[in-house]
């Protein structure tokens, strides 16, 4: 198993402690955002807003997260995003 496998275990072992745990919660994310898995990177931040609602950092996070998801969608995507004329 690699470092960020059992980092992200060690994690989700404190979550289940305390699922409110902010700081567990970003390192999970961020874990996620470094693998490219942003839709499961953009859920967890989104559980840190519901604890912390003005906490800009995270909503900078998510806002990057969704714009890399975006662009990591538009660019596997096999359809055009405009007509060719060629």
């Amino acid at each position: 198993m690699g470092e960020l496998e059992s980092a992200t275990q060690a994690y989700e072992r404190a979550l289940n402690f305390n699922g409110n745990s902010v700081r567990a919660l970003i390192a999970i994310s961020c874990i996620l955002r470094s693998k490219d898995q942003f839709p499961a990177a953009v859920e967890y931040l989104r559980q840190i807003l519901r604890i912390e609602q003005n906490n800009g950092d995270v909503w900078s996070s998510l806002g990057k997260s969704i714009g890399s998801w975006l662009t990591q969608t538009l660019l596997t995507s096999h359809r055009p995003l405009l007509p060719y004329d060629g």
